[in-house]
């Protein structure tokens, strides 16, 4: 199977990964802007997202910093 077969058939099925989505956002938000700004610095304002997925992650970066996406999987969308 083809990396982009297997996240086809996945896809329609990522809503079940999380028992509590918004709590998931949130608290992925946190872990990865505390690695940002870490690593980063609290200026970084520019995210790749290369594997989004869904965008669990990405979703908490509603405001700052901004987040360019980009996913394999068309039924996502």
């Amino acid at each position: 199977m083809s990396v982009r077969a297997f996240y086809d058939e996945l896809a329609p099925l990522y809503h079940l990964v999380y028992d509590d989505w918004e709590t998931s956002v949130a608290r992925q938000d946190a872990a990865l802007a505390s690695l940002i700004d870490e690593y980063w610095g609290a200026d970084a304002h520019a995210v790749l997202d290369a594997a989004l997925g869904i965008g669990t992650q990405a979703l908490g970066f509603s405001q700052e910093p901004s987040v360019s996406q980009g996913r394999i999987s068309p039924p996502v969308l």
